[in-house]
């Protein structure tokens, strides 16, 4: 039994961890766990086990194979065996697909779930006068066509977000209200910068304002990784802010150059990148102000002492409806002060084969949760007598 000194709502999805065997795990170092090839042999008490794997001559894995675990309560998979292929390009894919050697596949349409994660831009005031200015940042968002961003980025898999919680998720607010709220309207980011003094007085394109005895440009630079929807989404960004007058530069990272060297220490003037919630939709470690140097991931350097106090209850009652409550204001907190812009959430496809049988999935928080009752699919097959083809 566990006794917590107070009420702590995340605390089941903390302690709900896989089987790590001490006799298997107990001499290697955490920094190595991600590449250690015990990941490539499990162990668990689920209802599959694994037993092989085929790599290419580079040492890419090309297929994993899982067998029914005999031992499996209330009773063994329906399903013998598991085969996993990963294919080197969509092409491939495609051909096992219309070749009939593979039974289902993530592809752009079939099965839809929504994932509980939300891309953005945060904006790191400290290091830019210009997205200092509230103005500056909520004529953004009113420049930012968030239809355009799910049909051309995400291929229309995916909805517009336009809070810190991402729709359908525990706590969200109303998205019909929020997109009647914050519609694409560049007309009204062209007033709220003309009112704020922004004004393109040379003509070139490029609002300006005078701040300090020196004519400051609407200019900053957005970074992100080279991940090819980032990339997509941040160049249509830089088109649709060009047209309010801002003058939008990238600065495109390898993943790894870009954790270590840009979102860890937080050298950027704003940022294009997602957060994914887990299980419990605790989004303390994205907002609380104790959150804003690394380790934490406050990217967007917010703080607000009522935001932190709407966290730290959030997380400390037993009460679901007070929870949502303080999560929904929170929300409204971010949403007046617009330290980021929340773009899209992406959904997860999955297209199985007519012949197979998969039991309703309801939600997913990860890809890998649409396995959650493997144990029960199976294989729609028809009888034949034999000698008969």
């Amino acid at each position: 039994a566990f006794r917590l000194t107070k009420p702590y709502a995340p605390f089941l999805e903390n302690a709900t961890l896989g089987i790590l065997p001490k006799h298997i795990w107990r001499d290697v170092l955490p920094a190595e766990f991600a590449l250690s090839e015990y990941n490539l042999r499990p162990v668990g008490a689920g209802p599959y086990r694994a037993v092989s794997f085929e790599q290419n001559p580079s040492g890419r894995i090309t297929a994993y194979i899982l067998e029914s675990n005999p031992h499996y309560l209330p009773r063994a998979p329906l399903i013998s065996q598991v085969r996993f292929e990963f294919f080197g390009s969509g092409a491939e894919l495609e051909d096992a697909l219309s070749k009939k050697t593979i039974d289902a596949a993530s592809v752009p349409s079939g099965l839809s779930f929504g994932l509980p994660r939300v891309f953005g831009v945060f904006f790191n005031q400290n290091s830019s006068i210009v997205l200092a200015e509230k103005s500056v940042r909520e004529a953004l968002l009113y420049a930012t066509n968030r239809s355009m961003l799910v049909a051309n980025v995400l291929h229309g898999e995916g909805v517009s977000a336009y809070a810190p919680i991402p729709p359908s998720t525990f706590g969200a607010l109303d998205s019909g209200e929020l997109k009647t709220k914050y519609a694409f309207d560049p007309s009204a980011s062209a007033l709220l910068l003309q009112n704020a003094g922004w004004k393109d007085a040379d003509g070139d394109g490029i609002r300006e304002k005078e701040i300090d005895k020196k004519t400051v440009p609407v200019s900053f630079t957005i970074s992100t990784s080279d991940a090819p929807d980032l990339v997509s989404t941040a160049r249509l960004l830089q088109t649709m802010w060009k047209a309010i007058g801002a003058d939008i530069k990238l600065s495109i990272f390898e993943i790894g150059d870009f954790e270590q060297n840009v979102l860890r220490p937080r050298k950027y003037e704003a940022v294009l990148f997602g957060e994914m919630f887990g299980y419990d939709p605790d989004p303390f470690a994205f907002w609380h102000s104790s959150q804003r140097n690394d380790p934490g991931l406050n990217i967007a350097l917010y703080t607000n002492p009522r935001a932190d106090t709407l966290l730290q209850t959030a997380r400390a009652t037993v009460s679901s409806q007070d929870r949502e409550r303080a999560y929904q204001e929170f929300q409204r907190l971010i949403l007046d002060e617009h330290p980021a812009i929340f773009l899209y959430s992406p959904n997860y496809t999955y297209l199985p084969a007519p012949s197979v049988y998969i039991q309703s999935i309801t939600h997913i928080v990860i890809p890998s949760d649409r396995f959650g009752s493997v144990h029960e699919w199976y294989i729609k097959t028809k009888k034949q007598w034999k000698g008969v083809k």
